[in-house]
């Protein structure tokens, strides 16, 4: 398993035994702002993790659950994975990066710190290769998280079924 050491926090894939403390992360509507909306969060939690566990036995690489070395508890999800979204072949078909934080972390640098160390060990991993990243629209904090990682806007979508304007990233 891979695990990563970031400061105070410890990364790794996550398990289904994550499910509670994910959908604790979940809780406060502030953290649905920017996320597709969920009939329920617990099955959203259910089937991130399942996408997670199947991107790293399929292809080596997914998301990490990121943990509060002292209190234990999760303050994070993101890395690096496959998706298919419908967005094109020019973002479909590529690595994506994505990171949620819990809304107690949020402006502390989190995201840049535990997104550098993602980067990083995929670079190291798998090869230095282009990446995508997908944000809203006016999702200010989340523009300067990629930014700062590399990312630069290079044109908009919608996810089918969606009016929700988005940013399409790209790290070369």
């Amino acid at each position: 398993m891979t695990i990563l050491a970031v400061g105070d926090f410890i990364m790794r894939p996550p398990v289904m035994d994550d499910l509670d403390a994910m959908v604790r992360m979940m809780e406060p509507a502030e953290m649905l702002r920017f996320l597709s909306p969920v009939a329920s969060r617990i099955a959203d939690s259910h089937a991130r993790i399942l996408r997670s566990v199947g991107s790293w036995q399929v292809f080596g690489y997914g998301n990490f659950t990121a943990w509060h070395r002292d209190s234990g508890i999760l303050a994070a999800t993101c890395g690096i994975f496959p998706t298919h979204r419908g967005l094109g072949a020019d973002f479909d078909l590529m690595p994506e990066a994505g990171w949620i934080i819990a809304h107690e972390y949020w402006g502390q640098g989190l995201a840049t710190a535990l997104m550098t160390a993602v980067h990083d060990w995929f670079d190291a991993t798998h090869g230095r290769q282009r990446t995508v990243a997908m944000i809203d629209d006016g999702h200010a904090a989340s523009d300067r998280v990629a930014q700062k990682l590399g990312y630069r806007c290079y044109r908009t979508g919608h996810l089918l079924g969606s009016d929700t304007l988005l940013r399409l990233y790209e790290r070369v």
